[in-house]
């Protein structure tokens, strides 16, 4: 799959430069000087369904990925980041309200009406009664209905789409360029090792699994359309002729522009390099030594890397680096028949729960105040985003939310991890579940398989089953798990208003 090509690109100007009007409907608060000095900017930005290996700052060999590279070698690169749910969805529910998804809302996709509970504050909630200017850019995912979408969630502005998935220029989707799924690690395995000849049967695509079409009537679901709103004017359909990362990485530059002066939290949700895949012929170019879907997939990462390094580019010329705080991470493991992703050196994919489901890229980046150049090999959780960025920012979570993550800062900084190491890390998909106890791990991980332990330490593939010999270990994670389960709500997709969720306790 793999192969030395190195290309060299330069950054799309267009990205870098592009404003675009109108995006602002009411002036922004302008919070005092020694305030705004106080409390840095907040970059957050996620990715969708990139593979583990795939980025050069993983080892990756055939998808140049420079500017992901060069912020991960100015902050600090996790080798053991967590995201909370194998699919899009849950992951982005337990991000955005700090806590397990399970004790609140959802383990799968939501559905047309249903979305992250709406009792739970969110982290955009937090920095906007922190005096912050808030904004979500690309895939929302938390809910289409009126209630759940971004203004009523502590967003000022957004651009971007409601569902789950969008096509990345207008037109229809080739059926080459859909997503499959629904297969076991062996089944996905044979087929990534033996790609089928002959184009796929169109697959069902429930929203609650695979996250497949937009409801009719969304309005910013169909191609070359998205919704653009502040809180004055939201939910308004747009047109979109651009590739639609570059769109994104357009419209994050703008508001990085027209908010240089009042702390800001940017939300910058790309769907790449989710299917279907659509590079243009830019990006394609790229890589003439490629082909099939590990080309299209290769040009769709390589525009994503463009994105992101225009953020940074606009963050610098601004003189803004030190003032902001960068979290960069995606959203589950790589798909890797689905769109050709590498998650090297995991077994497992996208839809289950071995560790290439579950273990993702991950980097913070904060010039002047969080050394560069730092490789952390303690267990961290997509959970910590949200303690961590509030405490960078001086600001208290939302009263009577008691966040499951931890705050990384005084780790960052040289400060101990052992509260890191000695954590458990739970997941729990519909029927499947597992639990991480230092380099423990015990997973019941998909159909067709048992549950089964394993020492991450030796054997980070998951080949090597040890339940059978240490049967004391397995009575003790069960235990555990049980325990935290018994917090949550019952395993369930998203079918359905979601119901109250138990008290908001560890």
């Amino acid at each position: 799959m793999r192969c030395v090509t190195k290309v060299t690109f330069q950054l799309a100007c267009l990205c870098a430069a592009v404003v675009s009007a109108g995006a602002t409907a009411r002036a922004q608060p302008q919070p005092d000087a020694k305030k705004a000095a106080r409390r840095p900017n907040v970059v957050l930005i996620i990715t969708d369904d990139l593979g583990y290996g795939d980025v050069g700052f993983q080892g990756c060999q055939d998808i140049p990925t420079p500017h992901l590279d060069a912020l991960a070698a100015g902050g600090v690169r996790f080798t053991n980041a967590y995201v909370t749910g194998p699919i899009c969805g849950p992951t982005r529910a337990g991000l955005m309200s700090g806590r397990y998804q399970q004790r609140h809302s959802y383990d799968g996709n939501p559905g047309p009406n249903t979305g992250l509970n709406l009792s739970e504050k969110t982290l955009a909630d937090a920095f906007k009664a922190g005096g912050y200017w808030t904004m979500a850019i690309g895939k929302w995912h938390l809910g289409g209905g009126p209630d759940y979408r971004p203004w009523k969630r502590g967003f000022d502005e957004f651009f971007g789409f409601y569902g789950a998935m969008h096509s990345y220029v207008p037109g229809e989707v080739a059926l080459g360029a859909r997503m499959v799924f629904e297969k076991t690690r062996k089944e996905r395995d044979a087929l990534a090792k033996n790609p089928p000849k002959d184009q796929p049967t169109p697959p069902k695509e429930p929203p609650g699994l695979g996250g497949g079409p937009a409801p009719k009537g969304l309005i910013g679901s169909v191609p070359g359309k998205l919704v653009r709103g502040t809180t004055d004017k939201p939910n308004e359909e747009v047109e979109e002729p651009e590739y639609l990362t570059d769109a994104f990485a357009r419209e994050a530059v703008g508001f990085i522009d027209r908010n240089r002066a009042a702390p800001f939290f940017l939300y910058l949700a790309f769907n790449a390099s989710h299917s279907p895949l659509q590079p243009t012929k830019k990006y394609l170019d790229r890589f003439p030594k490629l082909d099939g879907k590990r080309k299209a997939y290769a040009a769709t990462t390589s525009a994503l890397d463009d994105a992101v390094g225009a953020v940074v580019a606009k963050l610098r010329a601004l003189g803004l680096e030190e003032d902001t705080v960068i979290y960069f991470i995606n959203d589950n493991g790589g798909p890797i028949d689905d769109i050709a992703a590498n998650n090297a050196p995991l077994g497992g994919a996208k839809f289950s729960l071995w560790e290439g489901g579950i273990r993702v890229p991950a980097v913070v980046s904060w010039k002047g105040k969080v050394a560069g150049k730092q490789v952390f090999d303690a267990p961290v959780s997509s959970l910590d985003a949200f303690p961590t960025l509030l405490a960078a920012a001086g600001l208290d979570a939302p009263k009577g939310k008691v966040p499951d993550g931890i705050n990384l800062l005084p780790s960052l900084k040289g400060g101990p991890t052992a509260e890191l190491k000695e954590r458990a890390l739970y997941w729990r998909f519909n029927e499947f579940w597992a639990v991480r106890s230092g380099d423990w791990k015990l997973v019941f991980p998909e159909r067709g398989e048992k549950v089964q332990l394993f020492d991450l330490a030796k054997d980070v593939a998951e080949e090597h089953d040890l339940s059978e010999k240490h049967p004391e270990v397995v009575a003790r994670l069960t235990a555990s798990w049980k325990a935290w389960n018994e917090k949550n709500l019952p395993a369930k997709g998203a079918d359905g208003p979601p119901k109250q969720p138990n008290p908001e306790k560890k």
